[in-house]
């Protein structure tokens, strides 16, 4: 994955029931993202980063170790709260995790990554 571009497919999004949801993916060479309730979304907007957002963005995963992330995350002692799903896939590496109400480890290294690359604090951390 390091010193490739951007990836082939890519979706995150997160949030809960009584925030609705912020979403980022990539829509061919496009970055599209929203806030919305369940699939309508609300103020979606698209941007097109320049190789090297990406070519930063690229090495923040990985520095991020997200190949490595476990498939699911779940605090089953939490019932509302954040949930959080992360589809990416780059060459023949591929991820499809979520979590609800838990995270892994390098969490925030995600939610920074993609800030940078929308150049914007789209995600709170």
């Amino acid at each position: 994955m390091a010193g490739e571009s951007r990836p082939d497919e890519f979706r995150f999004d997160i949030g809960g029931c009584f925030d609705g949801m912020r979403f980022v993916g990539l829509r061919e060479s496009t970055v599209v993202m929203g806030r919305g309730m369940g699939s309508y979304a609300d103020d979606e907007e698209s941007i097109t980063p320049s190789d090297e957002d990406w070519r930063l963005f690229v090495k923040a995963i990985d520095q991020s170790n997200v190949w490595k992330w476990k498939r699911k995350y779940v605090d089953p002692n939490v019932l509302d709260g954040t949930e959080w799903n992360l589809v990416i896939r780059q060459g023949e590496a591929k991820k499809k995790c979520y979590g609800s109400n838990d995270y892994p480890p390098e969490f925030d290294a995600l939610i920074d990554a993609i800030n940078l690359l929308v150049k914007r604090e789209f995600f709170e951390r």
